[in-house]
């Protein structure tokens, strides 16, 4: 069966619901959800996509914020070695 793409407003409800669904194709699932044919109930579904292009554009279509990115604030906090002897932190 040959892939259906579509980023038609024409294409049916239908098309796009399958097209959202296609877990092994992370462009299909864009473009479904980027068309605004379709329902909110499916977009509701992929705004926890694995793919965060896919999740952003379903979760803009729905005014939400963006997906949340694990260990972001995380990331850029330094956490200072302390000596245990003497209690200061020792430098790099």
């Amino acid at each position: 069966m040959p892939r259906i793409r579509s980023r038609q407003p024409s294409a049916s409800l239908e098309t796009l619901i399958e097209l959202a669904g296609d877990k092994n194709d992370f462009m299909s699932r864009l473009n479904a959800a980027k068309n605004p044919v379709l329902d909110d109930r499916t977009l509701w579904l992929l705004i926890d996509d694995p793919n965060d292009m896919v999740a952003n554009a379903a979760r803009e279509r729905l005014n939400l914020a963006p997906k949340p990115r694990p260990n972001t604030i995380a990331r850029g906090v330094h956490i200072p070695r302390i000596d245990p002897k003497t209690g200061r932190v020792i430098k790099p």
